[in-house]
């Protein structure tokens, strides 16, 4: 890469994120038919094993004084072979005025985890919430441009806004199914979408958080994003969220609220008897940091999760899910964490009865960071 003047420097970094699943043991009932279309039967399952989650290269380089590149590739599904490479982001930034842009595939700023918790180093857990990592997908990213802008009120206290275009989701797989029902895991909207221009319309949206000048910290704020979703531009995917994030006397606390509608969308149809539905829920997580065992840090954590989607004469799709651990600074740039989730999930079907999920895990997990 050439920046005016000589050739810029490039600054590489990444993680490695290793995971053994110690015991996991669930419970799946429903109408045999339901059961059959999934290539499964009712009764136990029971899950051990071990696998590399993920492993991610960060790469940034100053082409100006107020111009830079990022870009993160993160390699998945890690056995002889990598199944699936992502590119997470990678963009041009510039700020100015005192403000900034980012243009490129960016992730969007919406709520808090999305930007700020998703890569394993920057959270004790081991595993995101279950509904954001298994329904909605994480990280939130996409391709076009967003701006922002911190605006101080007085000496203690800012306000910043963001707002951003990119392209909005388009199907891959059909062009009336938005979502797609399936067990936790199988379940993300990312799996039936690209993140490529369905249509004539832009998909946009925004945020506005207010707190002490150090947003980074303490975060009171709104989210908001709009998207047609099929190529006919008449499906609505619509997100509204709101989020508070607070630190006190080594606590750390954040909780997240979020509301989708979705209009159009026949893949639900079987379950909620309409093509539009809704979601509902929220997430709470509660860590401390200022405990230590042989004088190396120890996080304990706890979070709580419970989200139900209902549209018209079908049932309710519910997702509660309580987890807890902690993790340990065994040594600078690598940490062992460990992982206890307690899930129920149920998924109707209309005239049919309900497709549910219930037991627990208990996980264990290296991350590294170079």
């Amino acid at each position: 890469m050439i920046a005016s003047g000589g050739q810029a420097k490039v600054v590489f970094t990444g993680y490695g994120d290793m995971q053994a699943a110690a015991q996991g043991r669930f419970m799946i009932g429903g109408p045999p038919s339901v059961l059959n279309s999934f290539g499964i039967g009712p009764g136990d399952v029971e899950a051990r094993g071990a696998k590399i989650n993920s492993l991610g290269l960060f790469a940034t380089s100053d082409i100006s004084d107020n111009a830079r590149v990022l870009i993160d590739l993160t390699f998945k599904d890690i056995g002889a072979t990598t199944k699936t490479t992502v590119i997470q982001y990678g963009y041009l930034e510039y700020d100015d005025f005192g403000g900034e842009a980012q243009v490129g595939k960016i992730t969007l700023p919406f709520n808090y985890y999305n930007q700020n918790r998703f890569y394993p180093f920057q959270r004790p857990s081991i595993n995101p919430p279950l509904f954001q990592s298994a329904i909605l997908g994480l990280p939130i990213s996409d391709i076009g441009a967003t701006v922002n802008k911190t605006f101080d009120l007085g000496n203690a206290a800012a306000v910043r806004a963001d707002l951003y275009a990119v392209n909005g989701f388009k199907t891959s797989s059909s062009t009336t199914a938005f979502r797609n029902p399936a067990l936790p895991g199988g379940l993300a909207i990312t799996n039936n979408v690209t993140g490529q221009d369905a249509n004539h319309r832009i998909a946009f949206g925004g945020r506005v958080e207010i707190g002490p000048r150090a947003l980074e910290k303490d975060s009171l704020g709104v989210s908001y994003y709009r998207d047609e979703w099929d190529p006919q531009g008449r499906g609505l995917f619509q997100m509204i969220g709101a989020h508070l994030h607070g630190t006190f006397a080594g606590f750390d606390f954040l909780t997240e609220y979020l509301q989708l509608d979705v209009t159009g969308d026949r893949g639900m149809l079987p379950n909620f008897g309409t093509r539009n539905w809704r979601t509902d829920g929220f997430f709470c997580e509660l860590q401390y940091n200022r405990l230590s065992a042989f004088d190396k840090p120890v996080t304990p954590w706890f979070r709580a999760e419970d989200y139900r989607s209902y549209g018209g004469s079908g049932g309710r799709e519910n997702l509660t899910d309580y987890a807890g651990g902690f993790s340990v600074l065994v040594h600078d740039g690598l940490m062992a964490k460990f992982e206890a989730t307690r899930l129920y999930y149920r998924l109707p079907y209309v005239d049919l009865g309900d497709l549910t999920l219930r037991g627990y895990e208990l996980l264990f997990d290296l991350t590294a960071t170079f």
